[in-house]
């Protein structure tokens, strides 16, 4: 890691400034579910090295303001995530049947729980995949309508899994010791296996390269993913009326090609 990448996660975990999340990497797993061989990036991906990189250069959040609500017109993708722009590193490359990690930082939305306020849970993960994706793709018309059987929305693409957004192992290494789940996950799992984690322990969502039946993607097929981070708030309401949903999204769009 260098200095600069190493700088902007340190202030990360002293919440000096403000952090999301995006995928960072997408890697193949071995058997004990540790990432292995070349990893994959988003479309659009920015390094954190870029000088002046700012986190909004990788993040898409939703609903997009002013709105407070999602909207039929919201993308599923960030403008700079058009299908075929690679221009911050290569597509993963993944043998049929194989399984995938796409990981990402915490960032303090597991291990820093009351900051900010009103956010009972670091949120869900789910991840959706189609042989069919537009970029004019419509986040309502997919998020919560296409499903596992492929029956729901309009039958393009597939739910591969929905799951915690915390995998329960990973954390963001925190300098001062405040954290009490970061100092626990650090000294039980210690930090991530590969140089660029280090000191912290990556969060990752793992996935089946298979279709609506169990069957493997077939060789040679280029497979979208859209992984979807719902991160909503939970503001209190007056005595006797209910607490109020405030939408807090963030997507990533990438590719995978079968070998």
């Amino acid at each position: 890691m260098t200095l600069l990448a190493g700088i902007g996660l340190l202030l990360c975990s002293l919440n000096l400034v403000n952090c999301h999340t995006w995928i960072e990497q997408l890697s193949l797993v071995d058997q004990d579910g540790q990432p292995v061989g070349d990893p994959g990036f988003i479309r659009g991906y920015v390094p954190r090295t870029t000088p002046g990189f700012v986190d909004g250069d990788n993040t898409y959040l939703l609903p997009q303001a002013p709105a407070l609500t999602f909207q039929d017109s919201d993308l599923m993708c960030k403008l700079t995530q058009t299908q075929g722009n690679q221009s911050g590193g290569s597509v993963l490359m993944a043998p049929q049947g194989s399984s995938v990690l796409l990981r990402y930082l915490e960032n303090g939305h597991i291990t820093q729980p009351d900051v900010p306020p009103n956010k009972p849970t670091s949120g869900q993960v789910s991840v959706y995949a189609t042989t069919q994706a537009r970029d004019d793709d419509k986040f309502t018309a997919i998020h919560g309508q296409w499903t596992a059987d492929k029956t729901g929305g309009d039958q393009r693409g597939l739910l591969l899994t929905s799951t915690p957004f915390d995998d329960g192992r990973c954390f963001q290494f925190d300098p001062t010791g405040h954290s009490e789940i970061a100092t626990t996950r650090s000294n039980t799992f210690g930090p991530g296996p590969s140089i660029t984690e280090a000191p912290n322990r990556w969060c990752g969502t793992t996935i089946e390269l298979n279709d609506e039946s169990g069957i493997p993607f077939a060789n040679g097929t280029l497979l979208t993913l859209y992984w979807v981070w719902d991160w909503p708030s939970i503001v209190p309401g007056n005595p006797g009326t209910p607490p109020a949903i405030l939408n807090e999204t963030y997507t990533s769009c990438m590719e995978v090609e079968i070998i």
